[in-house]
């Protein structure tokens, strides 16, 4: 089976060809080329395309009828359920909770019969925790790195930040340096906290605990907790092949 999967985030898409079980190749494409099919054109051949979004109705229409066009496969989109998989939807209202998100929970819990956390370092990040593989209790959304750092930018006169600095696990000695490693540790602060409430409802250990980590600052999250190694760029389109039946 070859199939396309497609994750339409807020601002691209991201893309990954599923051969021989296992994501064999990615990619990205602005909002603005996911709607032309000359795009997609790598993808004629696949069997089946799935898709998760959190773009909007008009973006997940260009997008979906551009691959139709290029591949003759119509899209299908995942949507949050109750129950997925054998997992059990947190939210009381599992619509509430972004595709995106249960998408990660999907991927997390299909590799573990234990305690996980799915962690999304984006433009917000996301956390999700699995108590075991069939049951997830919900999670936290703060702001991502970039947005800390904005926010003290834009409502205070006299913070400037170095935009193209790395964050590092340490005191700042600048002022703009505080402000990057100051969001780096709110963010380890997060992830570190949801480690010790579930292993608190577990019963469990912190080490005991899987952690996959996504998203555009995921790697430097993981590394500054000393779980680089769990850096799992493709997680999303991961847990659409879970969803799809690709991955049994």
């Amino acid at each position: 089976m070859t199939a396309l999967l497609v994750d339409l985030g807020n601002s691209r898409a991201k893309w990954g060809l599923w051969r021989n079980g296992a994501v064999a190749e990615t990619g990205t494409l602005e909002h603005v080329d996911s709607g032309e099919a000359a795009h997609w054109q790598f993808a004629d051949g696949v069997e089946q395309v799935l898709a998760c979004s959190v773009a909007g109705v008009d973006t997940n229409h260009a997008t979906a009828a551009a691959i139709e066009r290029a591949t003759g496969v119509e899209t299908v989109f995942a949507e949050t359920s109750e129950e997925a998989c054998g997992v059990r939807c947190g939210y009381a209202d599992p619509s509430r909770l972004g595709i995106d998100r249960w998408m990660a929970v999907l991927a997390v819990a299909a590799e573990t019969d234990g305690p996980a956390l799915a962690v999304d370092a984006g433009t917000a990040l996301t956390v999700d925790a699995v108590v075991d593989a069939r049951e997830h209790v919900g999670g936290f959304i703060v702001p991502g790195h970039d947005l800390m750092s904005h926010a003290l930018t834009s409502r205070t006169a006299g913070i400037r930040v170095d935009v193209e600095q790395a964050p590092e696990r340490q005191f700042g000695q600048s002022t703009s340096a505080a402000v990057i490693n100051g969001a780096l540790l709110a963010l380890c602060g997060t992830v570190q906290q949801s480690l010790t409430l579930l292993a608190d409802r577990a019963g469990v250990g912190t080490d005991a605990i899987v952690c996959r980590f996504a998203g555009g600052d995921g790697r430097a999250l993981a590394e500054a907790l000393d779980r680089g190694h769990e850096y799992r760029p493709n997680l999303v389109l991961d847990g659409l092949a879970a969803y799809g039946g690709l991955a049994a």
